[in-house]
């Protein structure tokens, strides 16, 4: 996969600078972020994560899974504003390093891994929260959705937002195939947020 937008997900650089922003408001008040090139969103609070983080049903300290956190913006937002326990994890070592960062910079805790989607990560969530690439393919899509349900206890959920003419109606459908279910959340500038229960074991 060689698409100049997606490299940032697989591609650790060295040498960047860092730069801070305010990237997202929290309950109006901004809320600074380290960012920098080669991580998804380095220079503004995109689209996708606005709508991510408009829909998302997160329980109060429910124990929550950013996966493919970036520079955190989701993980921590939910950890102020729910209480949630996160655990962070990424395939791009910048990006890890950048969530630490970013979680040193408000004075967080939480565990931050370096993985390939699961291949690292040990336990099961109450939530799945993520807002994976567009253009990674779907074969990435369906391996995140099927490895998702495995590491959710029984009534958690996976929530995805996707672009829904990037191919959005697919990742509706397949989520439906694989959980049984599928719910929109929200819709938002071209973008659904997407939720399935895991209902059985099965």
């Amino acid at each position: 996969m060689t698409d100049e937008k997606t490299t940032h997900y697989f591609t650790a650089h060295k040498g960047v600078r860092l730069r801070e922003q305010d990237l997202f408001e929290l309950k109006k008040a901004p809320l600074p972020l380290y960012s920098c090139k080669g991580v998804f969103a380095s220079t503004s609070f995109d689209r996708g994560t606005a709508a991510l983080l408009k829909y998302a049903l997160i329980p109060q300290h429910a124990r929550v899974l950013d996966l493919g956190c970036g520079c955190g913006v989701v993980g921590i937002v939910l950890m102020k504003e729910q209480s949630a326990v996160v655990d962070f994890v990424d395939v791009n070592r910048l990006a890890v390093q950048l969530t630490k960062k970013n979680l040193a910079r408000h004075k967080l805790e939480a565990r931050v891994l370096v993985s390939d989607l699961f291949d690292k990560v040990p336990d099961d969530y109450e939530v799945i929260i993520s807002n994976p690439p567009y253009a990674a393919g779907r074969e990435l899509l369906r391996r995140l959705i099927v490895e998702s349900k495995d590491h959710l206890v029984l009534g958690g959920s996976l929530q995805l937002v996707f672009r829904y003419a990037k191919g959005g109606k697919f990742v509706e459908q397949f989520m439906e195939e694989i959980f049984g279910n599928v719910t929109v959340l929200g819709k938002q500038g071209g973008f659904r947020v997407f939720s399935s229960k895991k209902a059985s074991t099965d």
